[in-house]
Parts: C-alpha cells; structure tokens; sequence
C-alpha cells in the first residue's frame, strides 16, 4: 500500500513537471512575437517603450527597430486600418538614409469625400456656425523637430481646438464662418538633426462646402 501511494505521488509530480514546463514554453512564445511600441502618450523621443502582445494591440500605429547599439535604425507609422504608412531609416550616426510614404494622413474627412465619389450617402451638411470635425495621423518621427500647421485658406483667423486621441491621432474641430467652399491645408515639417540638415514638408488639403 505505501508503495503504491509513492508511486501515485511521483506520478503526479512528473505530470506537474510536464504542464509546468508547456506553461512557460507558452509564455516564452507569446513574448518572442511580441512588439516593442511607445506607451500611449509617449513621443518616441523619450525612449519610453512598451512590451505589447498583437492579440491585445490589433491595430499598431507605429514601431521603431533599433542597431545592436540602441540607436534607432527604423521608424515606421501605420494608418488607421493598420497598413503601413511611413517609414524611415537611419544610420547609427543618426544621418537620415531613405523614406517612404505619407507621414501626415487626414482620415474622417478623406473617408467623406471618397463616400461621395462612390455615390454613397454621406450624413454630413454643413452651414455656418457649425463645428467641422476632421482627424489626422501624423508619424512621430524620430531624430527630427516636428513643425505643424493647419489653415483655413477661407477663414485665416479660425478658431480651432486639438486633442490628441492616441500615439498619433490628433483630433481638429474649428468653426465654420463663411459660406461657399472652404479649402483647409495641413502642412508637416520635418527638421532633421543629421549632417545634412535634412528638412522635408508634408501637406495634406480636404474641401468641404458650407451652406
């Protein structure tokens, strides 16, 4: 009888050893596909960077590749589908390398105008006294001074607020004052801190009609 409940402890005991070691196999492999991305908030400039799992991050907004030496190789920003948008390389010297894509992107009021393009209602009418809502993402580039603008060509004095409503996501709002077509004109800048002094612009421009 004693060896019996011996043998049932042992056996016990190496199945314990079996599931322990599954466990943490497990673990391991959802920390090998993770990413490393900025904390909400953050700018990539501080370096502050968040273990983040893709089951519970669906949509990346952007990521940064570093050298072996830390510095940052790699920054690239994602749409609000999750597409990649914007990347750029560096070199361990911080000198810019190449670029590619769009680091400023206007997403409600694009998606409005390409509704009406498709010929499909569009719940928007606008007059004057109404607030016009659009949304940007904009690329927290790395390495570089950030320069942006926003101007209404039919209201120069226009009063808007912004609020930035995740890593990248700037919301706008602004009065709407006069009738006809108005043209407004976002413009990025980017001032590099490399040995070339590489500055490049951005511009992104939506009309809306105000009745």
């Amino acid at each position: 009888m004693k060896n019996k409940y011996i043998i049932t402890i042992a056996f016990a005991l190496i199945v314990g050893l079996i599931g322990l070691f599954f466990y943490s196999s497990d673990i391991k492999q959802k920390k090998d596909a993770s990413e490393y991305v900025p904390k909400n908030g953050d700018s990539v400039f501080d370096d502050k960077l968040l273990l983040s799992n893709h089951q519970e991050n669906k949509l990346l907004e952007e990521k940064i590749d570093n050298f072996p030496s830390g510095k940052i190789m790699r920054y690239t920003s994602y749409d609000d589908l999750g597409v990649q948008a914007y990347t750029i390389l560096f070199d361990e010297n911080e000198n810019v390398v190449n670029f590619k894509g769009y680091p400023l992107i206007e997403t409600y009021q694009n998606n409005i105008s390409k509704k009406r393009r498709l010929k499909q209602e569009v719940n928007q009418y606008l007059k004057v006294g109404d607030t016009l809502k659009y949304h940007y993402l904009i690329a927290n580039v790395p390495n570089a001074k950030r320069i942006f603008k926003i101007e209404n060509e039919n209201n120069k004095k226009a009063k808007r607020t912004l609020k930035n409503t995740s890593q990248i996501g700037i919301d706008v709002k602004e009065v709407l004052v006069k009738k006809g077509i108005n043209t407004i004109e976002a413009v990025l800048t980017y001032e590099f801190t490399d040995k070339e002094k590489t500055s490049v612009t951005y511009t992104e421009i939506f009309e809306v009609i105000v009745n």
